[in-house]
């Protein structure tokens, strides 16, 4: 937990009785590095967010809820509720069927999407054994069913996140269900870990739309045999009932554009909305004539086909300048390469 000056750690009593026989031990290593770290922004203030009570119907609920820049890095989690009669069990916790989702940075699709609540904390089949785990970095050290102060079933689970920590730029939401589609009203508890700081490490720089004669008059915007389809869909995730109407134009050939961008840049996070009816589409990205890598997208979805999408462009290529020029060419023998917008976030700090 690095501090730049000072650090304070308190223990409250929350209960109506003294506790007696407390006892503490706190150790501190100074380190030149970390004052100077925090004041940039180069490393951030370790933040926890907790918070109980009852779910909502409809809702995620909410581990973290942040703006500015920083890093998710693990989380706790307790669950106090009912099971119930479904067609493949009569005493299912059926809130454990909900899936994690993490959105980043303004994006519509989230960047994380879990499979079930147990498989994010490494367990399976609703924490069928019964017997309790705690790896170094996850883990379910406690489970009841009908006894020790728990009406019915109750759990407590946690998982580190350190190898696999989430980064944002500007901003981070990570919810879970409770139940498929937030369908059931368990009680949660929760205590997420994060590295934050308050500001932002990108600002807005340009926006391209490839099916607007303005837009790719103004963007130079070019893509020979391309087609615009309308596109009536949502996106997938928590917000999946919300149809939006659209042009998408898909291209099998390379499409290059100019973008306006701040020269006192260290990269930029170039944005796609795109349909993902089709996985596995791809294109080989430059800039200005440089190849920077691919950008592979494999995710499809034909249900709900809009998608956001992100490919960071090194400040190596893009530092100094106010305008870029960008090319993409699709691969061969790959579905076409489609896109409704191009939004470019200029990164003001890696």
């Amino acid at each position: 937990m690095p501090f730049a000056r000072t650090a304070r750690i308190t223990l409250v009593n929350t209960t109506d009785n003294p506790v007696p026989g407390i006892d503490s031990d706190v150790v501190t290593t100074p380190d030149p590095q970390w004052a100077p770290a925090l004041t940039s922004g180069r490393a951030g203030y370790f933040t926890a967010r907790s918070h109980a009570g009852p779910t909502t119907l409809g809702q995620d609920w909410l581990f973290a809820d942040e703006h500015g820049h920083g890093k998710f890095v693990g989380v706790s989690h307790t669950i106090r509720g009912a099971r119930t009669k479904t067609s493949f069990s009569d005493d299912a916790p059926y809130f454990l069927e909900g899936a994690e989702r993490v959105y980043t940075d303004g994006s519509l699709s989230p960047q994380w999407y879990g499979t079930g609540t147990e498989d994010f904390y490494e367990g399976g089949w609703y924490f069928k054994n019964g017997k309790h785990f705690s790896a170094p970095l996850t883990g379910q050290p406690d489970q009841r069913t009908a006894m020790g102060g728990c009406a019915d079933y109750c759990v407590a689970a946690y998982r580190l996140m350190l190898a696999y920590a989430i980064g944002y730029h500007s901003a981070i939401r990570f919810g879970i269900e409770h139940g498929k589609r937030n369908m059931v009203q368990p009680d949660y508890g929760s205590t997420a870990f994060l590295y934050t700081q308050p500001n932002d490490t990108t600002t807005p720089s340009d926006d391209v739309n490839p099916t607007d004669p303005f837009s790719r008059l103004l963007h130079r915007y070019n893509d020979s045999a391309a087609t615009n389809q309308l596109l009536a869909s949502q996106y997938e995730g928590s917000d999946d009932t919300r149809l939006i109407i659209g042009l998408v134009r898909a291209a099998g050939a390379a499409i290059t554009f100019d973008v306006a961008i701040d020269p006192d840049n260290q990269g930029i996070l170039l944005r796609r909305t795109s349909d993902q009816t089709t996985g596995y589409q791809a294109a080989v990205v430059a800039i200005d004539g440089v190849p920077v890598g691919y950008w592979l997208q494999p995710r499809s979805n034909n249900s709900h086909r809009w998608l956001d999408d992100t490919f960071l462009v090194p400040g190596s290529l893009t530092a100094g300048k106010v305008l870029i020029t960008v090319t993409l060419t699709p691969v061969p023998d790959c579905p076409p390469w489609t896109a409704s917008r191009y939004h470019i976030d200029t990164l003001t700090r890696n």
